[in-house]
């Protein structure tokens, strides 16, 4: 927990990281440029086109995890749920943004605590749903501040990982455990997740 406010803290510092890395990282200059647009367009065709259904947020950070997270998209009923997908990685976002699989997509904000806040009020969601490793603090507790049902599917967690390790893994507990449902794809990564205090 304490970590988590050190990382909020620190927030207005990993923004001016991002603003320069902008002027030699192509991917980050397109998502700063772009990403408030996209949001704009997404929340103007919920309004436009929901109707009476729910708002469901798919996340995939990148273009192996989307393709991993298709199959779920597509048993989705899109009589019931407003799609929404979400991107992190501007490579994906521009191949993926005209696919009829969901009703609308945008980036992922910037993970902020007053930007992630503001994106998820704005959409309505009742769901979100990630894949694999992209679990941003922020997304997590602001999900769990707006009652959203936030789930991980197809969870992964390395013996390895930094998550794993003594100085963050209390971060990390303290995240997961603000989750409704985490699937695991194996009993080894089960374990994994056991292993840091996660049931």
């Amino acid at each position: 927990m304490l970590l988590y406010f050190f990382y909020i803290l620190f927030s207005p510092l990993a923004w001016i990281g991002l603003i320069f890395c902008s002027l030699f990282n192509t991917k980050v200059r397109d998502k700063i440029v772009n990403q408030r647009a996209s949001i704009s367009s997404a929340i103007k065709k919920i309004l436009t086109f929901k109707g009476d259904r729910e708002v469901i947020i798919v996340h995939a950070a990148s273009a192996g995890e989307y393709e991993q997270i298709k199959p779920l998209i597509i048993k989705i009923d899109k009589k019931k749920f407003f799609i929404l997908q979400t991107f992190s990685s501007p490579t994906i976002f521009n191949l993926a943004k005209e696919d009829e699989l969901f009703d609308a997509c945008c980036y992922l904000p910037f993970d902020f605590f007053f930007s992630s806040i503001r994106f998820f009020k704005r959409t309505g969601a009742t769901h979100f749903i990630n894949t694999r490793h992209d679990v941003w603090p922020n997304s997590v507790v602001c999900c769990k501040i707006l009652k959203i049902r936030n789930v991980i599917i197809n969870a992964n967690l390395h013996p390895e990982s930094m998550k794993t390790k003594p100085v963050v893994r209390g971060l990390y507990r303290f995240l997961y455990n603000q989750l409704d449902l985490i699937i695991c794809p194996s009993d080894r990564i089960k374990k994994e997740f056991n292993q840091i205090g996660i049931e």
